[in-house]
């Protein structure tokens, strides 16, 4: 999961160097190099040098790396509607209308909506934003 999350943050981020990388992971620099060196062994992400400073490495998702985080987020989408729609009715209307005010907070993009488009939901009209 680790691994997994740094494709998150490189897929959001963008190309990120190795401080900044173990800064948004809330880790040691060693420790991000170990994930790094991985992921690098594993095709996921690779280290470019930095146009505007050659003395740092940018590391950067690869497209196997992008592929990767979209078949997880694509996954945990499904278990969350699949976990909303045994929920009752009245109940499922308030989770899906918190769930962007949820990732708002977080600082995280929002769930793709197209994921909730099949439920038929007492006012469901509230929950869409803009």
């Amino acid at each position: 999961m680790p691994r997994v999350r740094m494709l998150v943050v490189l897929e959001n981020a963008g190309p990120t160097n190795l401080a900044g990388l173990a800064e948004r992971l809330a880790v040691n620099p060693s420790a991000a190099t170990r994930m790094v060196d991985r992921l690098s062994a594993s095709g996921m992400v690779e280290r470019t040098p930095d146009p505007a400073d050659g003395r740092v490495t940018k590391i950067t998702a690869t497209a196997a790396g992008r592929t990767v985080v979209r078949e997880v987020t694509a996954r945990r989408q499904a278990d969350v509607a699949r976990i909303v729609a045994a929920m009752p009715g009245d109940d499922q209307g308030a989770l899906i209308a918190a769930l962007p005010v949820f990732a708002e907070a977080a600082g995280k993009s929002q769930v793709d909506p197209a994921v909730y488009a099949a439920f038929t939901l007492p006012g469901q009209a509230c929950c869409r934003r803009p």
